[in-house]
């Protein structure tokens, strides 16, 4: 994946450096860098966010093979007291 967003950053930089060249962009080499490392920095971000929310939706969450969602709706029905529920959600 570095890979790619080295080839991409490599290309943005280039094609911004040749619309400068040619005066199709008013772009000051000594006073816009930094946006560069703004964007780059922005697009890690939401790159992380991103990994971290499908990462979430794989994970089920469950206490040592027991799901959560199953304790809690059984406390919720009345079939087991909370101190049942608090054992199981230890793995007691």
């Amino acid at each position: 994946m570095i890979g790619i967003w080295t080839a991409l950053t490599l290309i943005a930089v280039g094609v911004l450096i040749w619309l400068a060249n040619i005066g199709v962009l008013n772009w000051n080499w000594g006073r816009d860098w930094p946006w560069i490392l703004i964007v780059l920095g922005v697009l890690g971000l939401v790159g992380e966010v991103a990994r971290r929310i499908r990462r979430a939706g794989r994970r089920r969450p469950s206490v040592r093979g027991v799901n959560r969602a199953e304790i809690l709706k059984d406390l919720e029905e009345g079939r087991i007291t909370a101190e049942e529920a608090e054992r199981r959600m230890r793995g007691d």
